[in-house]
């Protein structure tokens, strides 16, 4: 299961920067045939409000390599991460995919957004497609907080499993004693039985 989860992350990641690393050299083959001025911002009307020398077409990139590049380390941090909660390992696990799963919706909401559909409206100049804006407005508004949510419920069945597991763990501490108290009683009445000391044996017994 975990080594699935490995290869799926791994997976997303990999599609995440083939993608941009793909557009980013479309932008460089193009660089030399975009005008001096170019359209690198858009407006709410998704018109270019913004012109600007042609080195600032690398802003989407920029936006993807910060952004995208702090969900790997992010990912590689909660991989390592201990949370010091007292909970158990299946629980601690499930929080850690579910925010594994939110930085891979990040990343490819991210990469998708600024390093395909932004660059490639400065690279061919022409205006935002206003539809794709607001489909991957209410992806950020609707999936981020859905993945959230997520976390947080992970974050109460980690509380509640680890509730669960301290309660097994302190039952079996005390039938452990229990048992080692009962053997203890039975092997001293054995030797008050077998040096003649029936009273006592009988006590002990009781």
């Amino acid at each position: 299961m975990e080594k699935g989860l490995r290869i799926f992350h791994r997976c997303v990641s990999a599609a995440v920067w083939l993608a941009v690393i793909a557009n980013f050299i479309w932008f460089l083959t193009s660089y030399g045939s975009l005008p001096e001025q170019i359209g690198c911002h858009f407006g709410s009307d998704g018109e270019f409000d913004v012109f600007a020398e042609r080195y600032y077409g690398f802003y989407p990139y920029i936006v993807c390599l910060v952004i995208c590049g702090a969900c790997e380390i992010a990912g590689i941090v909660t991989g390592k991460l201990r949370l010091g909660l007292k909970i158990t390992e299946r629980a601690t696990a499930v929080i850690k995919e579910g925010f594994r799963f939110f930085l891979d919706i990040l990343k490819l909401v991210i990469a998708g957004f600024y390093g395909c559909v932004w660059s490639d409206c400065v690279i061919r100049q022409h205006p935002l497609n206003v539809k794709i804006g607001v489909a991957l407005a209410l992806l950020i508004i609707t999936v981020i907080p859905a993945f959230l949510l997520f976390v947080i419920a992970a974050a109460g069945a980690g509380g509640y499993l680890g509730y669960r597991a301290a309660v097994k763990s302190r039952l079996s501490e005390y039938s452990s004693r229990l048992r080692e108290t009962v053997d203890e009683q039975l092997n001293l009445a054995e030797k008050d039985y077998e040096e003649g000391k029936f009273r006592n044996a009988k006590v002990r017994l009781e």
